[in-house]
């Protein structure tokens, strides 16, 4: 997911750039605010512009590349702590409603949330 010849050609410092893009994302992921618009501000980039870069870079739009983000990191959460419950990790991974995360989350790994923490009891 870096910048290829071409991209680095069309934004010179398109690595370092993104670097930043996915350092704000991290810190960000649990916010349940956080938007293209609220992510152009913190990168001081207009909203065009930010969806333009992250296209280059990631061949995929500022929101999908965070619901990536958001649901790689869920995956880790109920890996790692099984103790967690889905509601936990919605909010941890900035989901307003657990409802809406585990649907995506099975839209996305093609299994539910609990089915994970199931599995690495």
């Amino acid at each position: 997911m870096f910048a290829s010849k071409k991209n680095e050609t069309a934004y010179p410092n398109a690595s370092m750039w993104f670097f930043r893009f996915e350092e704000t994302v991290t810190e960000n992921l649990n916010d349940k605010n956080l938007s293209n618009k609220k992510l152009a501000k913190l990168m001081n980039i207009s909203e065009v512009h930010l969806s333009r870069r992250v296209k280059n870079v990631t061949g995929s739009t500022p929101a999908k590349y965070i619901r990536k983000k958001r649901m790689a990191k869920a995956m880790k959460l109920l890996k790692s702590d099984s103790t967690l419950n889905e509601k936990r990790v919605s909010e941890e991974v900035g989901f307003l409603k657990p409802s809406y995360f585990c649907r995506k989350f099975e839209e996305y790994f093609g299994k539910k949330p609990y089915q994970v923490l199931i599995e690495n009891q």
